[in-house]
Parts: structure tokens; sequence; C-alpha cells
């Protein structure tokens, strides 16, 4: 690495290279050769000097960053360097640094700028699904953890509404939900008209543990009661996407999940068609993404992780959770 001024340096890094370190880039690491290529020549490099204020806290987060070589510090304790990616969760989550980020040595690194790679998304979807399940997998795992007895609830409820969830109920809920309220109406319509109501009886089994995945069942009415292999049991209620984690992720299931309440209302969604709907409404899978990127980072809350810092930087790691920043 030869000095070409005092903010920048010579650091030509070839398009197998490119495509080398994002192999080992979480999100990107599955994508085959021809998708991580077109991900390649949509980098590019740069260098900081030791010292060097890499992004201060509370920036908006434009761009992420693989690391060539060097090591920079994010926030008092935590450190990546090279090989490693730093900054890609909360770009994805629009959220703001963190923390500040400096170069602790010279460094080179690849940028990955969020307004080129929703570009690319947009262009190549399965690029996009590819990040989603890399998300969706990262939250799976975590979830995974999930302490005996807790309830989780969706973002709105449909308990008070009588009789069969016609469209317009289902749009109206939709809308209560962040990730949906400024989703085109069409693609809302889209969405509510492929949910198929389901009305079973307590006591039914609507999957067991290994069992495939694809679908979800938003629990309208009523509740699930899912139990891991292990003995320990959550609960699924008020608007739950239950099994949506795993089908994303193209993962099997992993608890069997059972009716414990009567009225029993669900609303399965195959996930190949909602994600038929956001490829044709990129803007509504923009969003989409941002909130599985926030899920992320909100999950690592129940693993005991309290400090904002310490999630970022597990949530960025969280792919390849061998490679997570140490301190010192």
């Amino acid at each position: 690495m030869s000095t070409k001024s005092r903010n920048e340096f010579v650091h030509f890094v070839s398009p197998l290279e490119k495509v080398r370190f994002l192999r080992s880039f979480g999100p990107m690491g599955r994508l085959p050769f021809e998708e991580l290529a077109v991900v390649a020549q949509n980098l590019s490099e740069r260098a900081f000097r030791s010292g060097e204020m890499v992004m201060p806290k509370g920036a908006e987060v434009e761009r992420a960053i693989i690391i060539l070589e060097g090591r920079v510090r994010l926030g008092e304790d935590r450190y990546f360097s090279a090989g490693q990616s730093v900054c890609f969760m909360p770009m994805m989550a629009r959220l703001p640094m963190p923390a500040d980020l400096v170069a602790e040595t010279d460094v080179a690194a690849m940028v990955m700028r969020r307004d080129v790679l929703l570009d690319v998304y947009e262009d190549r979807f399965p690029i996009f699904l590819n990040t989603v399940r890399a998300i969706a997998g990262g939250v799976l795992r975590l979830r995974k953890q999930i302490a005996d007895g807790q309830v989780l609830k969706g973002g709105a409820s449909m308990e008070n509404i009588d009789g069969p969830i016609g469209v317009v109920e289902r749009v109206m809920t939709m809308r209560k939900n962040g990730v949906f309220q400024a989703a085109p109406l069409e693609a809302l319509l889209r969405m509510a008209r492929n949910l198929v109501e389901v009305r079973p009886t307590k006591g039914t089994t609507m999957w067991r543990r290994d069992d495939p995945s694809g679908h979800i069942l938003i629990v309208a009415k009523g509740s699930l009661r899912c139990e891991l292999a292990d003995g320990r049991v959550f609960h699924a209620r008020n608007g739950y996407p239950t099994g949506n984690l795993e089908s994303l992720a193209r993962e099997p299931r992993w608890y069997q999940a059972v009716v414990e309440e009567e009225p029993c209302v669900l609303l399965k969604s195959h996930t190949e068609e909602f994600l038929d709907v956001m490829e044709d409404n990129f803007d509504l899978a923009s969003d989409f993404l941002a909130a599985m990127a926030r899920n992320l980072m909100r999950s690592l809350e129940d693993v005991d992780v309290e400090a904002l810092l310490q999630k970022a930087t597990m949530a960025e790691e969280t792919f390849i959770p061998e490679t997570i920043a140490p301190k010192p």
C-alpha cells in the first residue's frame, strides 16, 4: 500500500479479490458467482489514515465497509480487522451510527453504498432475497434462545373482529403495522386476498418440529402453544406471524405449534406469494428489509446484550459468529 496523499492510498483490488472478500460476508456469501460479481463491480475502494474518523456517532449510515487491511475501532473497545464488515446492519436498518468508528491503523477497505446496493437489489431481486434470508436466519438463531413461557404478539390485534375477516379488515390491520403503513393500496389488497382464513379447534397441531416451512400463520384470534425440543414453551397471540422466520430463511420448523385457545382464527400466508408482491413493489421490499434488520438488532436484547454498541457489533457478525469482534 503506497501513499498518494494525506487521506488516500493507492490500493488496487481486482474483481476476483472483491468476489473473494464478498464470499466471507454473511449476507452475500451464498450467492452464485455471477451475482457476487454484480455486487463486486458496484463496490468502491477507500482508505483511511490511522486515527481518522471513519464515521461519527449519530451519523446517518449510508455505507458499509468491508476491511481489506488494517483495523478499525467501534466505540471504546470493539475492533474489526481484515475480512470483517462493519455498518451493514445499521445501514440496512436505517439507524444512526451507535458510536464513533475510528481507524486504529492505516486501513484499506471496500465501500458498499446504501443507494447503490438498493439499486442492485431492485435490478437483481435474487440478491435482495439472499440478504433477507440471511437476516431472517440471524434473527432465527437468536429467537431459538427464547425464554420459557414468553408470549409473542404482533403489531396489530384482530381480536375484536366478529365473523369472517374480510379483505377490508385485513388491509386496515396491515396499515397499523409500521412496515406496511406506506405500502401501495394495490400491494396491500394483493396480500390481503392471498391470505387464507383457518379456524382450527383446540388441540389441533398446525405443524411439528422438522416439518418443512414455507407459510406463516398470523394469529388473528386465540393462541398457539409452541413447544421446542427441550421442553421450553412460548405462546403466539394477537397478530403474531407464527413461522415467519424459518419460512423466510428456508429452514424447517423448530417447534411444534398447537392450538391452545378457542375460538382460534388464523390467517395463512404462503411466503413465496408474499415475496412475489415485494418483487413487484420494491419500496415495500426496501421497507421490509429495514424492518428485518431492526428486528435483528432488537432481538439481541433477548440474549442479554444491553449496550447499543454491543448490539450493533453482534448484529454485524451474527451471520459469522466465530468472527465476532472481541474486546481486547
